[in-house]
Parts: C-alpha cells; sequence; structure tokens
C-alpha cells in the first residue's frame, strides 16, 4: 500500500492519549494509533453511507406503494407493530 506523510496537530488530550497507547503496547507508535483511527473512522463513515443509500431505497419504495395506492389503514400498522414488540393493544374508545 502506498504511504503519504502529513503533519497532523491535534489538541494535547488526544496527543497523550495516543501516547498512552504506545506506552500500554497496544501500538508501535503514534503513527499506528493515527492510522487505526482513521481506518475504523472511514468504515464507520462507509457503513453510515450504506445505510443511508438503503434507507432511501426503502423510502421510495414507499412512496412507489403510495403512488401506485398500496397504503395500510393506521391501526393495521399499529397492531402489527404491537404484535412485533410483544404490547396488548389498548382498548377502543
Amino acid at each position: 500500500m502506498a504511504q503519504e506523510t502529513i503533519q497532523v496537530t491535534v489538541p494535547t488530550n488526544l496527543a497523550e492519549f495516543a501516547k498512552g497507547l504506545v506506552d500500554g503496547q497496544d501500538f508501535g507508535s503514534v503513527d499506528d494509533v493515527i492510522v487505526a483511527a482513521l481506518a475504523e473512522y472511514q468504515a464507520a463513515v462507509d457503513a453510515r453511507r450504506r445505510a443511508q443509500a438503503v434507507l432511501k431505497g426503502e423510502i421510495k419504495k414507499g412512496l412507489d406503494d403510495i403512488d401506485r395506492g398500496e397504503v395500510f389503514e393506521e391501526e393495521e400498522v399499529f397492531g402489527e407493530l404491537d404484535e412485533i414488540l410483544g404490547r396488548r393493544a389498548e382498548p377502543a374508545a
């Protein structure tokens, strides 16, 4: 993997934290700490973007259903949710 050297300025508390991870032998160097942190953050961002794409797709499917007139009554939807969550339905007023 190609590498590039960059200079990073971090708050003192984060620098101390990174050095502590090296002193505690969790990492071999502060560079390793930063690389691991960035890799973990990249994975989290990628996962969030994938989840957002799935959610947008589900919303589009729902809107398409509405456009086709395929809708559910509120009582039916909340009744199913109550079943899934193991709740008892409240008696009708």
